[in-house]
C-alpha cells in the first residue's frame, strides 16, 4: 500500500453565509477603524476564508492575530476588523446566517450571527486541546470539531440554539457552551466531511495515512483504512466519490535526484474513491474504479498542498503552499493550470459562479483574487503592513518552501508535517547509505537532543539541516549561513508535542508513579535518560537494519504518546504497547498487564 502511486482529490466544500459590512465590538481588542488597522504593522497569517451568499463580502480568519476581517469583494476594501481570540484557524458557515470559527491556541470555538448589518458573537464553546478544524453537518444540525493533540472529535447540536439565538437582541451576553459529545479517536484528526445519506463522518489523520469513518450520532468507528497518502489536507464529496488531497512518500524510493525529478519519491495527489467501496471493502479494493490526479509535474512538483475547493461544476482549486501556486483543474481531468499567487497559500474558495478563486496567502498577509478562466491573478488584497519577523518566523517560511528541493517536489514539512512527522519510512542518506529506510523523526522538542539521525552521526543541528537539504532534498541552491540559522531557530522553537494525558486531561497519579518506578527499575532510563529522555551514545538494542547496522541513538521519549501508530527506526512496533509487549524491548521478562498499563500511563505524560 505504501508504494501505490494512485491518488485522489480532496476538496473543501464552500458553504455560503450571510454577514455584513460591520463587525461588532464584543472582542478582546476592537479595531474597527479599517484605515488604522491596515497601517498597523502585524503578522496576520490569513488561514481560512468564507464568502457570503451574494459573494459581495469575504470573511478572513487570521491565525496570527485572532482577527476576523470583512472585505468588499468588488473594491477589495477592508470594511471591518475585530480581534476575537489569540488565533483563529478555521472558519465555517452553519445554516442560514450563522458562522463558527475555532482557535487552536485558546482551545475554543466561537459562534457568530449576522443580523441587522452586524456580525455578533453569541456563544463560545470550550473544546479539548487544539481544535484545528470545523465541519457543519446539515443532516444532524451539528458542529463537529477536530481536536489535534487531544485526538478527539467533539460535536454540539445547534439546531434549537440557533432558533433561540435568532430571537435575541444584539446586546445579549456571549453564552458559554460545552460540546454535547466527546469521542476519543486513534489518530490526530484535522480534515472532516460528512458522506451524506447517513453514511458517516470521514475523518483524516493530520500527519499519517489513516482515515476513519465514524457514526456521527455515537462516534463509533464504522470502518477505518490505511490510506494511500499522508498529510491529508482535504476531503469532499462529489457525486459518488470521496475526493481527497494528500502527499505520499514512497519508502521504496531512494532520495536521489532522478527519483525526485519524476515524482517517484514524493507525490502530491488528488484521489477519488467510490464511497460505497470505502464503506464495504478493505485494502486495495477500495481504489477499484477510482482515479488519481497528480498535483505536480517534473519541473513543478506541487510540494505541500494545503487545501482544496471543489465547485459544484466539478472545477477544482488546490492551494499549493510549498510552491506559492494555485492549481486549477477538473475532478475528471489529469492536468492543471498553475497560477503564481502569494507566499504560502493556505486556503482557497470558489465564487458561487465558478469564475473566481480567492486565495489566502499565509506568509505575506495578502489575498489573491484569481480569474479562473484565464488562470491569472486579477487583483491582490493587502491586509496591511507586516511587522519585522523573527529569525524563527523566517525559518518557518523556509521550512515550508519548495525552493529547497529539486523541481519543487517537497518541503521540509512534506515529511515533517507541521514540524512533527508523517510516521513513514524514508530511504535517505541520513544513515550514510541507501537500502535501509528509517522512520521520519518528529522535530518537536528537538532542542538539546543531539546527536541527530537514528545512528547519531551528526553532532550539530545546523549540520544536519545542510545535509538534509543537499543530500535528501537535492536543492539547486546552497543555503546561506543566515538561512541555516533561521531554520535552526525555527526547529529549536518547536515545543515538545503535548503529551496525550495532558491534552485529554487524564490524571492517573498512582499508575503514573508505578510506571515511573518501572521505567527506572527495568533499565529504560539507562538509554532514555535525563529530562530529555535520551542520551548521547549509540546502543545495541537487538535491532538490525537491512545494512546490518545495529547501533542506534535512542530517540527522546518526550511526546512519544503522539508518535503512533508505528515505532522503532523501521516502524516494526505497533505503538508503545507493541514496543513493550510484542517486541519486549530490552526486557528480560514479560510484563504483567498492570505493568504495561502503568508504563503506558507514565509515557503518556512525557
Amino acid at each position: 500500500m505504501k508504494n501505490d502511486r494512485n491518488g485522489l482529490i480532496s476538496c473543501m466544500a464552500v458553504a455560503s453565509v450571510c454577514w455584513s459590512l460591520f463587525v461588532s465590538s464584543i472582542a478582546f481588542a476592537d479595531s474597527n477603524n479599517s484605515e488604522s488597522s491596515t497601517k498597523e504593522a502585524k503578522y496576520r497569517q490569513p488561514k481560512s476564508l468564507l464568502l457570503d451568499r451574494s459573494n459581495e463580502h469575504l470573511l478572513v480568519a487570521n491565525s496570527g492575530t485572532g482577527e476576523l476581517e470583512v472585505y468588499h469583494t468588488q473594491s477589495n476594501r477592508k470594511l471591518s476588523c475585530v480581534q476575537y481570540d489569540i488565533s483563529l484557524d478555521s472558519v465555517v458557515s452553519l445554516e442560514g446566517d450563522w458562522v463558527a470559527a475555532c482557535s487552536t491556541k485558546s482551545h475554543k470555538t466561537h459562534v457568530f450571527r449576522w443580523s441587522g448589518g452586524k456580525l455578533q458573537r453569541v456563544a463560545t464553546i470550550s473544546n479539548s486541546h487544539s481544535p484545528v478544524n470545523l465541519h457543519w453537518d446539515a443532516e444532524t444540525e451539528s458542529l463537529f470539531v477536530a481536536c489535534l493533540w487531544s485526538r478527539r472529535i467533539e460535536s454540539i447540536n445547534l439546531s434549537e440554539k440557533l432558533k433561540l439565538w435568532s430571537t435575541l437582541s444584539l446586546t445579549t451576553d456571549v453564552q458559554s457552551l460545552q460540546p454535547d459529545k466527546v469521542w476519543d479517536v486513534p489518530i490526530a484528526p484535522r480534515t472532516m466531511v460528512g458522506l451524506g445519506e447517513g453514511r458517516g463522518l470521514a475523518v483524516a489523520d493530520n500527519f499519517g495515512r489513516e482515515m476513519l469513518i465514524l457514526d456521527p450520532k455515537d462516534g463509533h468507528v464504522i470502518t477505518n483504512h490505511d490510506f494511500f497518502g499522508t498529510s491529508i489536507r482535504g476531503l469532499s464529496v462529489f457525486g459518488k466519490d470521496l475526493v481527497t488531497l494528500h502527499a505520499m512518500l514512497n519508502e521504496f524510493s531512494r532520495t536521489d535526484q532522478n527519483e525526485i525529478h519524476w515524482g517517484v519519491l514524493m507525490a502530491n495527489d488528488i484521489r477519488l474513491v467510490d464511497i460505497d467501496l470505502l464503506l464495504k471493502e478493505r485494502g486495495d479494493k477500495i481504489y477499484v474504479g477510482g482515479r488519481v490526479n497528480p498535483v505536480g509535474v517534473p519541473g513543478n512538483g506541487g510540494a505541500e498542498p494545503t487545501s482544496m475547493a471543489v465547485h459544484s461544476s466539478g472545477k477544482v482549486a488546490v492551494s499549493v503552499g510549498g510552491t506559492d501556486m494555485l492549481a486549477i483543474g477538473q475532478t475528471d481531468g489529469y492536468t492543471y493550470k498553475y497560477v503564481p499567487v502569494g507566499k504560502y497559500p493556505s486556503s482557497a474558495i470558489w465564487s458561487s459562479d465558478g469564475l473566481t478563486v480567492f486565495v489566502a496567502n499565509q506568509f505575506d498577509d495578502t489575498i489573491s483574487v484569481v480569474d479562473a478562466k484565464s488562470a491569472t491573478v486579477a487583483s491582490v488584497i493587502s491586509q496591511g503592513t507586516i511587522r519585522s519577523l523573527s529569525n524563527a518566523e523566517l525559518g518557518e517560511q523556509l521550512f515550508h518552501s519548495a525552493t529547497l528541493s529539486h523541481d519543487r517536489w517537497l518541503t521540509c514539512a512534506s515529511c515533517h508535517v507541521d514540524g512533527h512527522t508523517n510516521g513513514q519510512l524514508s530511504d535517505n542518506f541520513g544513515d550514510r547509505s541507501f537500502g535501509a529506510p528509517k522512520r521520519v523523526p518528529s522535530l518537536y522538542g528537538i532542542k538539546d537532543t543531539a546527536p541527530y539521525t537514528w545512528l547519531g552521526h551528526e553532532e550539530q543541528l545546523k549540520g544536519q539541516i545542510v545535509s538534509s537539504v543537499r543530500k535528501t532534498m537535492h536543492s539547486y541552491r546552497k543555503l546561506d549561513d543566515d538561512e541555516v540559522d533561521q531554520i535552526a531557530e525555527f526547529m529549536e522553537s518547536l515545543p515538545t508535542a503535548v503529551p496525550l494525558a495532558e491534552a485529554r486531561g487524564v490524571h492517573l497519579p498512582e499508575s503514573v508513579s508505578r510506571g515511573k518506578e518501572l521505567f527506572q527499575s527495568k533499565g529504560c532510563a539507562d538509554c532514555h535518560a535525563g529530562s530529555a529522555y535520551t542520551s548521547h551514545d549509540v546502543y545495541d538494542v537487538g535491532l538490525v537494519d537491512e545494512n546490518r547496522q545495529k547501533l542506534f541513538n535512542p530517540p527522546s521519549l518526550r511526546g512519544v504518546s503522539q508518535r503512533g501508530p508505528e515505532l522503532f527506526h523501521d516502524c516494526r512496533a505497533n505503538g508503545v504497547r507493541g514496543v513493550l509487549v510484542d517486541k519486549k524491548h530490552r526486557l528480560e521478562e514479560n510484563l504483567s498487564e498492570q505493568q504495561v498499563e502503568d508504563l503506558i500511563a507514565f509515557l503518556n505524560t512525557l
